[in-house]
């Protein structure tokens, strides 16, 4: 039985192929901002695969590595990583970190029920978080809130 979710999927892939959407205008060589991958692997299940990498995010002096999961979608469309959605992963997860009073709340506002697994999240959102937190100045990281603002 087909899942009217797949066809959808399937739809889009198709579409994407043909109509190659515009990945971000990011530049992060104006932003003097390097990411660098380290290792890549294919990622998955019967149903749905996904590439990981592992990458360094390196600014000024500073660098730091960081897993990434890509979506399936890009996988399926065979889509290079866009290197800028590395970057706004890591802001986005230390924002969650930093927003959130404690396991207890971050794993209410993002409906894990697992703590060990909850626990293991947040504890990598906390060491992303302290990163980006030595990468980049108060005032940097509000100006990359302000180019990811619509992404």
């Amino acid at each position: 039985m087909t899942i009217l979710a797949d066809v959808l999927f399937e739809k889009m892939i198709e579409e994407e192929k043909n109509n190659p959407s515009d990945d971000s205008k990011i530049d992060l060589n104006k932003l003097n901002i390097k990411i660098t991958i380290l290792t890549s692997r294919v990622e998955g299940n019967r149903f749905r695969y996904n590439k990981y990498y592992y990458c360094r995010i390196q600014y000024k002096d500073f660098s730091f590595n960081i897993g990434f999961h890509d979506s399936v979608f890009n996988y399926c469309c065979n889509k290079r990583l866009n290197k800028a959605d590395v970057l706004y992963s890591a802001l986005m997860d230390m924002r969650a970190y930093d927003c959130s009073l404690g396991v207890n709340d971050f794993m209410n506002e993002f409906g894990y029920d697992d703590y060990k697994k909850g626990l293991k999240i947040y504890n990598a959102l906390s060491i992303t978080s302290d990163n980006m937190h030595k990468m980049f100045t108060d005032e940097e990281l509000e100006t990359l809130d302000k180019i990811f603002e619509n992404y």
